[in-house]
C-alpha cells in the first residue's frame, strides 16, 4: 500500500532529527561536552538537595564486649513521704523482704519499706527525719546478687566529651540473627572511667532486645566482642559528607 503525504512527511521529519542527533554527537563534539556538563550539573544537585533535606543518626562507632554485672539498684519510693530512719546500713547485707528503713504515712502511723532484691547495701542517703520527700528520692542502694547483661565500651579520648548518659546505643554483632532484621539497643548507663589506660563507659541492652535475642536462642557470653553505634542526635546527610555542621 503506498505510502500518505502524512506518513511521508513524518518519515522525513524523523530522518532529519536522526541526522541532526548524528551531526551534533559525531561532527560537533562541543556539543556532547555541553550535555555532560548539564548532566552532571543535574545529578550533582539532585544529589546535593537529596542529601541536604535527608536527616540521619549522628553517631560514633566504637569496639566493645558483654560484660555481667552485679548492677546497683537505686531504692526510691514512687510516692511522696516523710523520712523516719534507715534499718539497712552500708555494707549490710540484706535479703529479699528485709526491712530497709521506716517512713511515717499520712495518718502518722510508722510502715517499714521491704527490699524487692537481695544483696549488699553500697550507698545509704542522708535523709532527715520530719521532712516530706518527693517521689523517686533515692533513699539508698543495693548492689544486687543478681547479674544484669552490660556492655562496656571502650572511647577514644576525643569522644569523652561528647558521650553523654542516655545516650541510644545500637549494637553490632558479628554474627546474623537469621532473616529477621531487628536492631539490639541499649543506653549508655554511666560516665566515662579510666580501666587499664583505657576509657571505658558502660551501656544496657533493652528489654526488648534481650527479648529477642532470647527468642533467636541466643546467649550472651560474657567477653563477647562487639561494636556499638553511639548515637548523639540528628544531622544532615551532607554534613556527614562534608565533615562540618550545617
Amino acid at each position: 500500500m503506498p505510502k500518505s503525504k502524512k506518513d511521508r512527511a513524518k518519515k522525513r521529519s524523523f530522518d532529519q532529527f536522526s541526522k541532526t542527533f548524528q551531526l551534533i554527537l559525531y561532527s560537533q563534539p562541543k556539543h556532547l561536552a555541553i550535555i555532560a556538563f548539564y548532566l552532571v550539573l543535574a545529578t550533582t544537585i539532585t544529589l546535593g538537595t537529596w542529601s541536604f533535606v535527608s536527616i540521619v543518626n549522628k553517631s560514633y562507632s566504637v569496639n566493645g564486649e558483654i560484660r555481667h554485672l552485679n548492677p546497683d539498684i537505686s531504692i526510691s519510693p514512687t510516692f511522696a513521704f516523710e523520712f523516719k530512719r534507715h534499718i539497712a546500713h552500708m555494707g549490710q547485707y540484706v535479703k529479699r523482704g528485709d526491712t530497709l528503713f521506716e517512713y511515717i504515712s499520712t495518718d502518722g502511723k510508722i510502715i517499714s519499706f521491704k527490699s524487692q532484691v537481695s544483696g549488699l547495701v553500697s550507698k545509704n542517703d542522708e535523709l532527715k527525719q520530719g521532712i516530706v520527700y518527693k517521689p523517686f528520692t533515692e533513699v539508698l542502694s543495693i548492689k544486687s546478687e543478681e547479674k544484669d547483661i552490660a556492655v562496656q565500651l571502650n572511647l577514644p579520648s576525643n569522644l569523652l566529651n561528647k558521650i553523654r548518659t542516655g545516650n541510644r546505643v545500637v549494637y553490632h554483632f558479628n554474627f546474623s540473627f537469621g532473616p529477621k532484621k531487628e536492631k539490639i539497643e541499649g543506653t549508655i548507663i554511666g560516665e566515662a572511667i579510666m580501666i587499664d589506660n583505657q576509657y571505658v563507659v558502660e551501656s544496657n541492652i533493652d528489654g526488648n532486645s534481650l527479648k529477642f535475642l532470647d527468642e533467636q536462642k541466643i546467649k550472651l557470653i560474657e567477653g563477647m566482642p562487639l561494636t556499638a553505634e553511639i548515637v548523639i542526635g540528628k544531622e544532615r546527610l551532607i554534613s556527614r559528607f562534608l565533615g562540618v555542621s550545617l
